[in-house]
């Protein structure tokens, strides 16, 4: 998912002096504490995940299995899992470090030498090798020449469920141009048999992704940890199209370690036992910077809305019986590990048809004839008798399996206004009877409607939509049920004061997507632009009071509610966060979000609703055309706080610590970002009277200072990296002492952008 994240950094601090006699003493000591800290660790993360052995390995070049006699053959990847210790948290010789906390001491003083040249990064700390080549043994090297499209692939010992894949790069010193810069990562739901090494069908490709630009660190963290998508099972895994940093096309490719996790299900032939690594990210929220919630000084700071990237248009109509299409409105994952999508497929004849499509990449659709639907005198088209299904387990706030998933049916004068839960999306390819699979929950006053959350607050099913007879401009209600029969409207946001009244471009909240994610409510606001200089594209209605104006572009904007979707800040909404497009035949004239985000890898992918034209335009050239368009950012990237040149101290509000790790999601690959942590304390100043006063950040001027011992911003490691999840380390403390504390973070800044933070 990103580099330097969720496995350990270090255990001794970049700058601490060594010597040979100091880092055996250090050594004993740390194992002690190692070993200690490890066996508490094995409850906490027994039954989590599961370091898997692999059976075999193959690669593009340097695959031959004839032995130690070459150096650098793929086999020697292998080696780290099969050596790995989780009494000691060790693989050394074979591995780069060991996993649940504890790591080899690997800096000597060699790496204060102001002569660098023989600075090698690695396992200085084995004393069985040479000073000179202090290389692990668990490396892969591809032959010369072999550096532009290699691959490595796996086999293990089961059809697994796939939790997470680590990699380290080739990190050997001097031979740099070595490392790989891009790797793509690729499973097979359809081979399963044991032995088809070399003969798989990788038919899933998750993630192209790149690796981090670092060169010389000492006991380097994992440079890439991909978390496989839920459901994931698969035999085999390849790495494949592994491209090197350098330039010469004569060059080599590398890689020091690679470790495959499964999820926890009990023994598994050829699983390693009893070896746990840190469990995959929970449902520990961040502290998103879209609002000023959890900020108490932000002097000297700029926050900065982030725009995704445009990928262009994915989806399109192109089937006879499609006039246009909409959406889409659910994108989410089968559990054969493809990418599902249910859009709105207009056919002639029919009321809000829906259509359904598959796809391995995100990228590339298909829609598969499924018989369901009769349009046009034929069944023969991909159409389903259900509306688009809601993910209420990731985005609902809801914990019963039973309901983790919303979609509506009925027939008749009950037309899709039947409200059913069920644990997972229907599956129209494989299952006859996937109407079984749901149960009846409540009814709705209109097929339009759905649910978006549940509201532990105010105890009650909430979807956001317009709201109906909205004097003068158009409005967003809020949607409520508590029995799911009986239903409440209150409108709760429109435009406001600031916001644009210009006739050419006037601003109403046409609709919005809300998702409970984060522990608060984020609402895709659809927001329109009306042209109030044409009143001939207005309609007078008896209900209104003034115009309903119908001309007008339309873009996303991010807005976030705290109380289940009663208020709403626009600290960030004030403008488009995704714009719409400048011409009035640009594809994206119009952008609408209907559906939540699919995590791919590091990133968030999100599947819009575009047009090319303007809202009630009348085009007397053309047909308007909705099309589906991919747009993607990195995960939890929506705002960040940035600091340039300058550093700035980020003071927060008090928080309570909730875990023993925190993370930052943050860029500081230009700069340097460090973190402190401090508990209030009254402080007296002569002449003045005593009082908290957390901007005496570092020390008052008697000398005293908020910042606990062991976790001040001089002893933590700075963080140089781009990482949407960095652990945060202080010379090897964890939070452990403080948790369960009330505390204030102080966190310096330069030249970096830092999106949220969460303790886990």
């Amino acid at each position: 998912m990103c580099s330097q994240h969720s496995l350990p950094k270090r255990l001794l601090g970049d700058s601490m002096p060594a010597t040979p006699r100091l880092v055996t003493k250090l050594w004993t000591l740390w194992l002690a504490m190692g070993l200690i800290q490890h066996l508490e660790m094995v409850q906490e993360l027994a039954g989590s995940e599961e370091l898997i052995v692999p059976v075999r390995a193959r690669a593009s070049s340097n695959d031959g299995a004839a032995g130690a006699t070459i150096g650098f053959h793929v086999d020697k990847l292998l080696l780290g899992a099969r050596h790995y210790e989780p009494a000691t948290g060790s693989n050394a010789p074979y591995g780069l470090m060991g996993l649940s906390q504890l790591v080899l001491p690997c800096v000597t003083a060699r790496d204060q030498r102001s002569d660098q040249t023989d600075n090698y990064p690695l396992h200085e700390g084995y004393q069985s090798e040479p000073e000179k080549q202090p290389k692990h043994q668990g490396m892969w090297l591809t032959v010369k020449g072999d550096c532009q499209d290699a691959w490595a692939e796996f086999e293990l010992p089961a059809n697994l469920n796939l939790s997470r894949i680590v990699i380290w790069n080739w990190a050997d010193g001097p031979e740099i141009d070595r490392r790989a810069r891009h790797i793509t990562i690729q499973t097979s739901t359809t081979t399963t048999a044991a032995g088809s090494l070399g003969q798989v069908d990788y038919n899933i490709s998750h993630a192209r992704l790149a690796l981090p630009d670092i060169h010389h660190v000492a006991a380097r963290a994992a440079d890439l940890v991909y978390q496989f998508p839920p459901g994931t099972r698969s035999r085999y895994v390849r790495l494949e199209q592994i491209e090197h940093f350098g330039k010469d096309p004569r060059g080599q490719v590398g890689l020091a370690e690679v470790l495959i996790f499964a999820a926890g299900t009990g023994a598994t032939s050829g699983v390693a036992e009893s070896s746990r690594a840190a469990p995959p990210p929970g449902k520990a929220p961040w502290h998103l910077f879209l609002d000023n919630h959890v900020i108490e000084r932000s002097t000297g700071l700029r926050r900065i809305l982030h725009h995704p990237k445009s990928r262009g248009v994915v989806l399109t109509a192109d089937q006879p019986w499609e006039s246009n299409i909409g959406g889409p409105m659910y994108v989410g994952r089968r559990q054969d590990g493809r990418l599902e999508c249910y859009y709105r497929a207009y056919t002639e004849g029919l009321k809000e048809p829906i259509g359904y499509a598959i796809s391995r990449d995100g990228l590339h659709w298909e829609k598969p004839i499924l018989g369901l639907v009769k349009a046009g005198g034929s069944n023969k088209n991909n159409l389903v008798p259900c509306s688009p299904p809601v993910d209420l387990g990731q985005f609902g706030n809801v914990t019963d399996p039973d309901k983790q998933f919303l979609v509506s049916l009925g027939s008749g004068s009950d037309w899709r206004l039947k409200l059913s839960f069920g644990k997972q999306p229907p599956d129209f390819l494989n299952d006859p009877k996937w109407q079984t699979r749901f149960t009846d929950a409540g009814h709705k006053p209109s097929y339009k409607l759905a649910l978006h959350f549940w509201d532990n607050e105010h105890q009650d099913w909430v979807f956001m939509r317009q709201t109906p007879n909205h004097p003068p401009t158009r409005s967003v209600a809020r949607w409520s049920t508590r029995d799911l029969q009986h239903w409440t409207i209150r409108p709760v946001l429109y435009p406001d004061a600031e916001d644009s009244t210009d006739p050419r471009y006037f601003d109403e909240i046409y609709g919005m997507h809300a998702i409970h994610t984060e522990g608060l409510v984020l609402g895709y606001g659809s927001w329109f632009m009306g042209d109030h200089t044409r009143p001939d594209m207005a309609r007078f209605e008896q209900e209104l009071i003034g115009r309903l104006h119908m001309k007008g572009p339309m873009d996303v904007r991010v807005l976030v509610s705290r109380d289940g979707g009663f208020h709403w800040d626009r600290t960030v909404s004030r403008e488009a966060w995704i714009p719409h497009g400048t011409e009035h035949d640009s594809d994206d004239r119009c952008v609408i979000l209907y559906t939540a985000p699919l995590r791919m890898g590091d990133e968030d992918w999100f599947y819009c609703n575009v047009m090319n034209g303007e809202h009630g335009a009348p085009y007397h050239d053309r047909r308007l055309k909705m099309q589906a368009a991919l747009y993607v950012q990195k995960h939890n990237r929506y705002a960040s706080l940035r600091a340039h040149d300058e550093p700035q101290i980020l003071i927060t509000r008090p928080i309570k610590v909730t875990g023993r790790t925190l993370q930052l999601n943050l860029d500081a690959s230009r700069g340097e970002v460090s973190v402190g942590i401090g508990i209030d304390r009254e402080l007296q100043i002569p002449g003045y009277p005593p009082g908290i006063l957390p901007n005496f950040v570092v020390r008052d001027r008697q000398g005293n200072t908020h910042q606990e011992k062991g976790f001040r911003l001089a002893e933590c490691q700075p963080i140089r990296s781009d990482c949407i999840e960095h652990n945060v380390h202080w010379n090897g403390n964890d939070l452990k002492s403080l948790l369960g504390k009330t505390v204030r973070l102080y966190i310096r800044m330069r030249d970096a952008d830092l999106y949220g933070f969460r303790f886990r």
